[in-house]
């Protein structure tokens, strides 16, 4: 997986089968990397990288992270700084480019049923939902399945360098 932004670039290093280095680079300057980390905070857990995702100004990379059985981790990387945090649960699916919500990630999550017990006929267990969060890790606000598959449609084509 690659992705583009500006003069800036992310790329996933196959180690091997469950060891993978996320590497990125800003314009000429040194290849940097994030090597896996193993942890029992699904949080800090740095493993099985994926979903990379650049800010529009290529100043921040988005990425996810094996963490819970039923669940991503979405995190946040400076490209400057090498710096990087904890988002929210979840996968990263884009950050909105226009509109009050810009600037924000969408995050595809899981969740279970909270409306209805588990003995009930109307149990859904685990649910899919989406969210945008700031780059802090914010909730801004929920949004819903169509809302989300329209922002997705607006997503530019990824460029490969």
């Amino acid at each position: 997986m690659v992705a583009t932004a500006g003069d800036v670039a992310a790329w996933i290093v196959f180690d091997s089968v469950d060891v993978r280095r996320l590497c990125w680079k800003v314009g000429d300057a040194q290849v940097r990397s994030l090597a896996p980390v193993h942890s029992d905070k699904p949080e800090e857990n740095l493993e099985l990288f994926d979903d990379l995702v650049f800010s529009h100004d290529g100043r921040t990379l988005y990425f996810t992270t094996f963490a819970w059985v039923v669940s991503s981790a979405a995190h946040a990387l400076d490209t400057s700084t090498g710096a990087h945090h904890f988002v929210a649960d979840g996968a990263v699916l884009l950050e909105v480019s226009a509109g009050s919500d810009s600037g924000a990630a969408l995050l595809q999550q899981w969740h279970l049923d909270q409306q209805s017990p588990v003995e009930s006929p109307r149990y859904r267990g685990r649910m899919e939902v989406f969210a945008l969060y700031s780059p802090q890790g914010v909730l801004r606000r929920r949004v819903s399945e169509p809302a989300a598959k329209r922002l997705m449609s607006q997503r530019p084509p990824s460029k490969l360098p």
